[in-house]
């Protein structure tokens, strides 16, 4: 082997590499984008306020709008369920837990108790942000 057939070797190996790396870049790039279109909205937008306007009434809580942003949640996630199914399972086990402590506080009829559950419901939704941001930041 002649040291021109070396370096056009190494010359093909190097490409093949970069190619290789690049594929992986991209893809990693599409997927960011991808859980960004789904969530920039929700994180930045509908579950603040949603959060927000909970509100306790009567001694009850009512609560139909954060619950209605986390069953649209729910749905927009499902393609996660097909591709990341580690994180769907997460992020749906999550919103679930919300969904039934808001159904558990609203049947409540102590109002002091509602208020001092409040504080549960905020430890879940900065779940849901700590997953987004776990899986936007490390990848899958």
């Amino acid at each position: 082997m002649s040291i021109t057939d070396l370096i056009a070797s190494l010359a093909l190996a190097t490409s093949i590499i970069s190619l290789g790396y690049q594929i992986y870049s991209n893809r990693s790039m599409l997927e960011r984008d991808l859980y960004a279109d789904v969530f920039r909205d929700y994180l930045m937008k509908s579950i603040p306020y949603s959060r927000n306007v909970l509100r306790i009434h009567d001694g009850r809580l009512h609560s139909y709008e954060l619950q209605k942003c986390l069953s649209d949640l729910r749905r927009d996630i499902l393609y996660f369920k097909f591709t990341n199914s580690v994180f769907y399972d997460t992020m749906n086990g999550i919103i679930i837990d919300i969904d039934e402590l808001l159904v558990e506080l609203a049947n409540e009829d102590n109002e002091n108790q509602v208020r001092m559950r409040m504080s549960e419901i905020d430890y879940k939704i900065n779940q849901i942000y700590d997953e987004v941001s776990n899986i936007y930041i490390h990848g899958n």
